[in-house]
């Protein structure tokens, strides 16, 4: 499994949640903000690429979306969709 991935595959991942209407749709694509001595991984063309959607769910990593993808093609995004429903549900949870 990798965290990193290429912006052609962040393009076909978040064409296919659109479509799914994952979270309402995908907002934006991010680099995660490191602080520290540290700095976000990449390996050439490969990047920490994540998702944020319309509905305010976040940090959905897109290598990993990828690989989700590769293992349970016709159920991935039903499993992003139950998610993103558990962290909304977090985040109306938090006081």
């Amino acid at each position: 499994m990798s965290q990193l991935a290429t912006m052609a595959q962040v393009t076909e991942i978040v064409g296919q949640l659109n479509v799914a209407n994952a979270g309402g749709g995908v907002k934006e694509w991010y680099i995660p903000d490191y602080s520290g001595p540290w700095v976000a991984p990449e390996m050439g063309d490969q990047k920490f690429y994540h998702l944020r959607f319309k509905c305010g769910a976040q940090g959905f990593n897109v290598g990993l979306l990828w690989d989700l993808r590769a293992m349970f093609p016709l159920s991935w995004t039903t499993n992003v969709n139950t998610e993103i429903e558990y962290q909304l549900e977090a985040m109306k949870n938090q006081v």
